[in-house]
């Protein structure tokens, strides 16, 4: 009877052991086999060849001559120590280092190279697979993706390759972030044929062209640095309904950002600067481009330039300023707007319309400091020409061989405000709406070298002849120029750059008496620019202040208190403390509209001092 009891506690042991052993079995074939390089297998390819689904390979330290093709599902490749220790050299140059036929791989922490007529990495019709952390050099391409969808490139270094990283053929839903392609032949990013990729946060220097689409479209394309290539930033070829924004494209020898026969893409709040060329430009790319917030600035030519565009493009507040030309249009027609742009400081023109570049609007921008024309048109006609602000130019609008274009309502304060040789309208018929000066009526333009009367008070004065000014109209003139009223407002208008936050100290001398209760700041395109408080004083007394009331109601707005009345030629000292972004006028002094306005000095929030940073701003009673 003891040996048989001892015989059944022994089988209930096994039964237990066995079973025990066979969950430990189930549990590690879920979770995969770790198999480690040299140990298990002396070859990466005869550790992939015994691998399964779910395993992990870990490679050692070391160099390793191999071309290896990985064709199991779900399988990891990694270094043990990373990039910097395990190099993967191609055996054969002519065969790809790593080709990858099934998905779900991920490969991490390689130096891949040496595949001169290969690739680095190869994704041939694969998806959802990773390739992370790797360095490829010296490759035929760096890494490179045919007919491979939602697979993610992050983390990557790809140099001295062809393409850094390509994607071709239907090569769709990718993401590829964080990785820097520098000093390869041809691109440093390409995607050929392929949509709906998303391009972000990578660095692409040194290359023929820093990130290139080519017939690609739906793609996003968003907070790059392309610097020192050709192009920094290029479509071609119907790479249409692309978003391009918050790239920073800039030390480029041709152009930041370049559209060729590309439609219907969304171009944002992008910077492109210091390039040999253009900052942003569309050739033969027609029918609803968005050209928005972006600023393009210490470009040898133009900041922004439509070329051979046509149909519904829209340049819309953009800072096109230190360049040749801030924004040009060339043969460029049929319903382009450019609307709300800082066109400033450049060195020949704000604004260039040029070689029948017809039937577009140009409204509501701010031209100013260009070192000759604010708003230049030349052989363009047809267009339309209404509120925008001209400024401090040699010129505020030159017209050469340029007819039926009409011009009203628009602001002109220049050396000399218009020349015209050609036959164009400057004033609609006298129909009510505010005016750019605040008047109660549309008719003409402002003119400050306008001297005849406003016998009525209509704000549109009333000489008998039309306003011709120096150099003048020639064919007919402003027969309803705009006329100021003693103004009720002080208003330094935009400024031309934008602004870190601090404290502004200056004074205030009003040019009538002027009842003050609001205070508005401008602020920078797409930007919460708004004032902390102000504080006016009479001497050293405190007459009135504000105070900001954060992000609630009309908040680019701050209430005075006590509502006080400035007066006439007496100076005021104002001490404001700015948030944000607000916008400045680099001087030390301007005369505005409502009086003059100087800055004593500016500190900023890094504790930097300026003497020439005025805040822009709006003082008024409502």
């Amino acid at each position: 009877m003891g040996i048989k009891k001892e015989v059944g506690s022994v089988a209930v042991v096994v039964i237990l052991v066995c079973s025990l052993f066979s969950v430990l079995l189930f549990t590690t074939a879920s979770a995969g086999e770790l198999i480690f390089v040299p140990n298990d297998y002396e070859k990466i390819q005869w550790a992939v060849d015994n691998a399964s689904s779910g395993d992990t390979i870990i490679v050692r330290d070391g160099i390793y001559p191999e071309n290896v093709v990985v064709n199991v599902e779900n399988l990891t490749l990694r270094s043990e120590n990373g990039s910097v220790s395990t190099s993967v050299v191609a055996a054969i140059n002519t065969s790809d280092v790593f080709r990858v036929t099934a998905n779900s791989v991920t490969i991490t922490g390689f130096t891949i190279r040496n595949a001169t007529a290969g690739e680095g990495i190869y994704l041939s019709s694969v998806h959802h697979c990773t390739i992370s952390e790797n360095i490829a050099s010296n490759n035929g391409n760096g890494i490179y993706l045919s007919s491979s969808s939602n697979n993610t490139l992050t983390g990557n270094t790809a140099s001295n390759n062809g393409d850094g990283i390509r994607l071709d053929s239907s090569s769709n839903n990718n993401t590829i972030s964080s990785n820097y392609a520098y000093n390869n032949s041809y691109d440093g990013i390409r995607l050929s044929s392929s949509s709906n990729n998303t391009i972000s946060s990578n660095y692409a220097c040194n290359n023929g062209e820093g990130i290139r689409l080519y017939s690609s479209g739906n793609n996003t394309i968003s907070g790059n640095y392309a610097y020192n290539n050709i192009e920094g930033i290029y479509l071609r070829i119907s790479s249409n309904n692309n978003t391009i924004s918050s790239n920073y494209a800039y030390n480029n020898s041709n152009y930041g950002i370049r559209l060729s026969s590309s439609n219907n893409n969304t171009i944002s709040s992008n910077y492109a600067y210091n390039n040999s060329y253009d900052g942003i430009r569309l050739a033969s790319s027609s029918n609803n481009n968005t050209i928005s917030s972006n600023y393009a600035y210490n470009n040898s030519y133009d900041g922004i330039r439509l070329a051979s565009s046509s149909n519904n493009n829209a340049i819309t507040s953009n800072y096109a300023y230190n360049n040749s030309e801030g924004i040009r249009l060339s043969s460029s027609s049929n319903n382009n707007t450019i609307t709300s742009n800082y066109a400033s400081n450049n060195s020949y023109y704000g604004i260039y319309l040029y070689s029948s570049s017809n039937n577009n609007t140009i409204t509501s921008n701010y031209a100013s400091n260009n070192s000759y024309y604010g708003i230049y048109l030349y052989s363009s006609g047809y267009n339309n020409l209404t509120g925008n602000t001209v400024t401090t130019n040699s010129y505020g609008v030159y017209i050469y061989s340029s007819s039926n274009n009409t011009i009203y309502n628009n602001y002109f304060e220049n050396t000399n405000n218009v020349w015209d040789n050609g036959n164009n309208t400057w004033n609609i018929t006298k129909i009510a709406g505010t005016n750019i000066i605040g008047g109660s009526w549309l008719g003409g333009n402002y003119w400050s070298d306008y001297a005849g009367d406003d016998l009525d008070e209509d704000g549109l004065g009333n000489t008998l002849l039309p306003y011709n000014s120096s150099g003048g109209i020639q064919n007919d003139g402003d027969w309803l120029p705009l006329v100021k009223s003693e103004p009720s407002i002080f208003n330094t208008a935009h400024g031309t750059y934008p602004s870190i936050s601090g404290t502004h100290t200056g004074t205030i001398t009003p040019s009538c008496n002027l009842n003050v209760s609001t205070l508005y700041t401008y602020p920078c395109v797409g930007t919460g620019g708004h004032t902390e408080s102000i504080e006016l004083y009479d001497g050293a007394t405190l007459i009135a202040n504000g105070t900001w009331n954060g992000y609630v109601g009309d908040w680019h707005n701050i209430t005075i208190t006590p509502s006080v009345t400035l007066l006439k030629g007496y100076e005021y000292r104002y001490v404001i403390e700015t948030g944000s972004y607000p916008q400045i006028i680099h001087a030390e002094s301007k005369d505005v509209t409502g009086g003059r306005i100087t800055c004593s000095e500016f500190t900023d929030a890094n504790g930097r001092t300026y003497n020439n940073w005025i805040p822009a701003i709006r003082l008024w009673a409502e």
